[in-house]
């Protein structure tokens, strides 16, 4: 089986190496590939600090409102691997983390597979991801009211993670995995120093909770019909 790691990128070219050295160090029997995901600007400053030939898709938009789902979205139309792991830039991946959660979705068949960051208490309970690995079948199903995109691209940045994993939850198709650690390395967690991007990020967080509590509301009406997403064509 092979894992394809999305990983979106905005103004921190120098993780890369440290980045790379953890997932490729963390590889077992599954075969992995990292894809970047980066506008024009983030693109050429992956290349002044060498990304070791990985592949990169560049974006044809400039950075902007929507920019994180709409990377993984694209990351997701321009992979084929049997599974896609919903990354970011500050991530340590730990050793056969892959392993274990493709196992878990072979022992449970559920195809949305949440990792353990070590880091949000949510998430170590087991009751939420921030980022997870999804089997490819799952991606047609789209969001509850979307075939054409897995991520909704209206939130600015945040949230996000909180609609998949709970549409996941509404099809029963959830499942968290403690041994699959991917650590989070980030400032709230005092793990990562602040910079510019976690800065842009948090500007739209009380925004974007507006957005999820109103789409939430909506996935809860659905009931069993999220299983089977409005079309939209």
């Amino acid at each position: 089986m092979s894992v394809v790691i999305l990983i979106p990128v905005l103004g921190r070219p120098q993780r890369v190496p440290d980045l790379l050295e953890s997932l490729y160090g963390s590889e077992r029997d599954h075969k992995l590939r990292a894809l970047f995901l980066a506008s024009p600007d983030d693109y050429a400053e992956l290349q002044a600090v060498g990304d070791s030939g990985e592949d990169c898709l560049v974006m044809a938009d400039p950075a902007g409102p929507g920019d994180y789902a709409r990377k993984l979205n694209a990351g997701i139309r321009a992979s084929d691997e049997d599974f896609i792991f919903l990354g970011a830039d500050d991530l340590c991946f730990c050793d056969g983390w892959a392993d274990r959660a493709v196992e878990c979705h072979d022992a449970t068949g559920k195809r949305v597979v949440g990792t353990n960051d070590l880091s949000n208490p949510t998430v170590i309970s087991g009751l939420h991801a921030t980022h997870s690995l999804l089997e490819r079948s799952y991606c047609d199903l789209g969001t509850f009211d979307d075939r054409t995109q897995v991520l909704h691209e209206g939130y600015a940045h945040n949230w996000v993670d909180n609609e998949l994993v709970e549409t996941a939850k509404a099809r029963d198709e959830f499942v968290f995995c403690p041994g699959a650690q991917v650590e989070h390395l980030h400032p709230v967690w005092g793990k990562a120093a602040e910079d510019a991007t976690y800065e842009r990020g948090r500007a739209g967080y009380g925004a974007d909770r507006v957005v999820w509590q109103r789409r939430r509301r909506a996935l809860t009406l659905l009931g069993d019909s999220v299983k089977a997403p409005v079309d939209v064509a």
